[in-house]
């Protein structure tokens, strides 16, 4: 013989459950909604402390939810802060060694740093690449002969450091948060939240028997936030697959579009660089020659003979 289950059990098993990656707002609605109608009914005094704890505990996890998005904000500010910075120094090294040397951005000295690129192309990864480059200036710049470049080293060090801080400071930010969704505070409210859900759903069909209420099942299902779902039917599925179809078609031509301007830069960029590289090197060729020539002038004027007194 299969055992009757009790009426208040047969409800517990129907009520759903509320999901793990529910919003807190979503958490927030279903749990006020619920101790409202707690509140404004005197047979269930007795429930409403348990939902007034399970409020505070939401507030409690929210607070802890926005404190995390906010170190994370305030470490991605700082990143952009540590990006400008080491941006600058980029631009204070250029200026610096182009004034070391009179063959400027094609001295051997320039090409130790800067290589074929111009300095904007270092700068343009926002750190990432642009941190490993600068972190291999350091250990040169510091034991160079020169003064600017070693006062450079000790500034660009300092300035690493910082740009790790603010990274260390981002992925620990990052990685609270996930542990708030998965196992800390929010994914807790969510467990108990269901398990409270459950017990006061039998304790209202219970109150509901003993009150001798024409529907105990349903006074007690009111007491509980619902969402009506709306089964799709087969037209509005291919409707939505079609549009969607639609959508990636032209979120592919749109990506499209943009390889092609990006590839248009960039042959147009290469094409400047190779331009100044080329004026770059007709100007120092210049400056070659004109010291020559003043050489030669000076060694002229040195050869002639000089004049004699009185005549």
């Amino acid at each position: 013989m299969v055992p009757q289950i009790p009426v208040a059990l047969e409800w517990i098993m129907d009520i759903a459950l509320l999901q793990s990656d529910a919003s807190l707002d979503g958490l927030h609605d279903d749990l006020f909604f619920t101790l409202v109608l707690l509140r404004a009914e005197p047979r269930t005094a007795l429930q409403v402390p348990a939902w007034e704890a399970a409020l505070a505990q939401h507030r409690a996890a929210t607070d802890r939810s926005q404190a995390l998005r906010e170190a994370a904000l305030q470490a991605q500010a700082r990143l952009v802060q540590a990006d400008q910075v080491l941006d600058g120094l980029v631009d204070k090294l250029d200026v610096t060694l182009r004034a070391l040397s009179p063959l400027q951005r094609h001295s051997p000295l320039y090409a130790r740093y800067f290589g074929e690129q111009p300095p904007n192309r270092v700068k343009r990864p926002m750190l990432g690449q642009q941190v490993e480059t600068m972190t291999g200036w350091v250990p040169s710049l510091k034991a160079a002969a020169e003064v600017p470049l070693q006062a450079l080293g000790a500034a660009l060090e300092k300035a690493l450091l910082a740009a790790a801080d603010c990274q260390t400071a981002l992925t620990t930010a990052r990685a609270a948060q996930a542990d708030l969704r998965q196992t800390g505070a929010r994914h807790q409210l969510v467990q108990d939240l269901n398990v409270l859900r459950q017990q006061t759903a039998g304790q209202l069909v219970e109150l509901a028997t003993e009150a001798k209420l024409a529907s105990p099942r349903d006074w007690a299902e009111s007491f509980f936030r619902h969402t009506q779902r709306v089964r799709p039917t087969l037209e509005s599925q291919l409707a939505t697959l079609q549009e969607a179809v639609r959508d990636a078609e032209a979120q592919q031509a749109a990506r499209k579009a943009q390889i092609v301007q990006v590839q248009a830069d960039l042959a147009a960029q290469a094409q400047t660089d190779q331009a100044r590289r080329t004026a770059d090197q007709t100007l120092a060729a210049a400056k070659e020659a004109l010291a020559k020539q003043a050489a030669e002038v000076a060694a002229l004027e040195k050869s002639l003979p000089k004049k004699r007194r009185g005549k």
